[in-house]
């Protein structure tokens, strides 16, 4: 079902700022995004073939700054690759595991789609499915 890690995430309140330190150890920037639609700001960091994802909200409001006032900046979520994220969520149902609030989260970052799992189905985990933005085929 779980073809692999697609990144880890890890909520900032200054993407700037978090974007800096990791520079500073050693590590580059591979892609940045504003996502209106959600809210945030993501900055990608690469290393060894794993991505790290720093997620900054836009909002005052926004949850992820609620999750901040109550766990602090760090750790938020990893995010698994999946084929058919709506296979998977099915199959997920089947096994009693929900959606955070009950719905898929749409397209994230780079066009995925993406839907985060209900944490009391998890053990606690904040656990994202994405898929690969459909290449648009060319017509000869």
């Amino acid at each position: 079902m779980m073809e692999g890690i697609d990144h880890i995430g890890i909520v900032v309140k200054d993407l700037e700022k978090a974007v800096r330190l990791h520079e500073s150890l050693g590590l580059s920037v591979s892609g940045r995004e504003r996502l209106e639609h959600l809210q945030v700001e993501v900055a990608f960091i690469k290393i060894n073939g794993v991505r790290i994802e720093l997620i900054s909200p836009l909002a005052k409001g926004h949850e992820l700054m609620h999750h901040i006032r109550k766990h602090g900046e760090g750790l938020h979520h990893i995010a698994f690759k999946v084929k058919d994220i709506n296979e998977t969520l099915k199959k997920f149902k089947n096994m009693g595991i929900g959606l955070a609030q009950d719905k898929p989260r749409g397209k994230g970052h780079g066009g995925k789609e993406i839907a985060f799992l209900n944490q009391d189905d998890t053990c606690g985990i904040l656990i994202e499915v994405c898929q690969e933005a459909k290449q648009k085929r060319e017509v000869a």
